[in-house]
């Protein structure tokens, strides 16, 4: 199909692992579109090719390991597809395993017939994708939606699946049970990564803003929080680990913040003026082939490519939109935000002031408990708003798929 920007939210963004200069990104509007990225493309990024396929909104998009230009995608049509991304043909069509939208993909880095996906159903599957064929579900370890699902990068028997029921859960897939569930996060759970060079560490994405790191590994000592990242300001939807073990989050707050994780503490925080400002960043993605290369996208239908170490890609950086790079920029701030009440003290007067100081020092903690109230406030409006804009979203794909098959059988008859 002729390449065109995404007209709806961007879902997922994914770097091929052969070619540097290729990236995917999938959207509400049904469509999946292939990038050129980098100096040699025209205006240094520019739309390839766009795979459309899919009956409803694409959520999630993950490149083969080890099969050049293999791309998966899953979509509310319940149905999971690849594709030749080199060529923008579909490959072939995986069916008969999710009764309900499906969330996320996972390549198993161990084995190149083996997909993992989860869904709104419940359930994990395994595919064999060389014999088109569901090879094992694995269900009952979680109670709600499930939205992510990740092979481990060490440990051929294990992966990990989030859910919107709060947990997340590792499994021994050979037998099928729960290893470890963690319970430890207040709010909904959308993403998971394995570290690629520290054996076991698993990050997470929650609503209630913050990152976790958990030691899911299977040894002496396993199964237990390790750390938690503070630092976004309002709900968390994606993680993503870089080949070299950068941990990147994309949240709610327009910003996709680069971790500090031995301290604790944000590296980087990533803003573009061109992209997701003021808009909600849904997805993020580490280049596999070149270290320090990021791309995120959200809720603004773009898809803003960075290198975290302050300088971008190109010129001022940029975001893509229908093929035009315009100018964006990335933060370089290091060490842990600023605490807006740090320093702030409630003096004292002397002499006969002193009544007067206690006044303003309660006026001062009134003024904080209120602002504290309608902080509070704000984060659950935003939450129900946010709810309500996905719900609007998967009505309006699912709008649109009707409108397509009136079309079809007008034109028939």
């Amino acid at each position: 199909a002729t390449p065109a920007a995404h007209e709806k939210p961007i879902s997922s963004v994914s770097f091929s692992r052969h070619d540097k200069c290729m990236l995917a990104t999938a959207g509400y509007d049904q469509k999946i579109i292939v990038w050129g990225v980098g100096a040699g493309e025209p205006d240094g990024g520019a739309a390839r090719r766009t795979l459309e396929g899919h009956e409803e909104a694409v959520t999630a998009l993950s490149f083969h390991p080890s099969r050049p230009g293999l791309l998966a995608s899953c979509a509310g049509d319940a149905s999971v597809k690849l594709w030749d991304a080199n060529t923008g043909l579909e490959v072939a069509a995986l069916t008969g395993g999710h009764e309900d939208w499906v969330k996320a993909v996972s390549w198993s880095p161990f084995q190149e017939n083996a997909l993992a996906s989860c869904s709104d159903d419940g359930r994990i599957v395994l595919w064999d994708v060389d014999a088109k064929a569901v090879k094992k579900k694995l269900e009952g370890g979680h109670s709600d939606f499930v939205s992510c699902v990740a092979f481990s990068l060490h440990d051929p028997k294990i992966l990990a699946s989030s859910s919107t029921d709060k947990t997340v859960v590792v499994w021994d897939i050979a037998t099928g049970k729960v290893v470890y569930k963690f319970t430890e996060h207040t709010d909904e759970c959308n993403s998971i990564a394995w570290s690629p060079t520290a054996e076991g560490l698993l990050a997470t994405a929650c609503l209630d803003k913050l990152v976790r790191i958990y030691d899911a590994s299977t040894e002496d000592g396993g199964g237990e929080l390790f750390k938690t990242l503070k630092g976004h300001k309002s709900e968390v939807n994606a993680v993503a680990y870089s080949p070299g073990g950068l941990l990147a989050s994309a949240s709610d707050d327009s910003s996709v913040i680069v971790w500090d994780v031995e301290s604790e503490a944000p590296l980087h925080s990533l803003t573009s003026s061109a992209c997701f400002s003021g808009q909600l960043v849904s997805c993020v993605a580490w280049g596999a082939l070149e270290e320090g290369v990021l791309a995120a996208g959200g809720e603004d239908a773009k898809v803003g490519v960075f290198a975290v170490a302050g300088a971008s890609l190109w010129q001022g950086g940029g975001a893509m939109n229908g093929g035009a790079m315009i100018g964006g920029k990335s933060g370089g701030k290091s060490g842990k935000p600023k605490n807006p009440k740090a320093g702030a003290s409630s003096r004292g007067g002397g002499g006969g002031g002193g009544g007067g100081g206690v006044a303003v020092g309660v006026a001062a903690d009134e003024i904080g408990a209120l602002r504290s109230d309608v902080t509070a406030l704000r984060d659950e409006v935003k939450k129900d708003l946010k709810k309500l804009s996905k719900g609007m979203n998967q009505m309006n794909a699912s709008i649109d798929h009707i409108l397509a098959l009136l079309k079809a059988q007008q034109d028939e008859d």
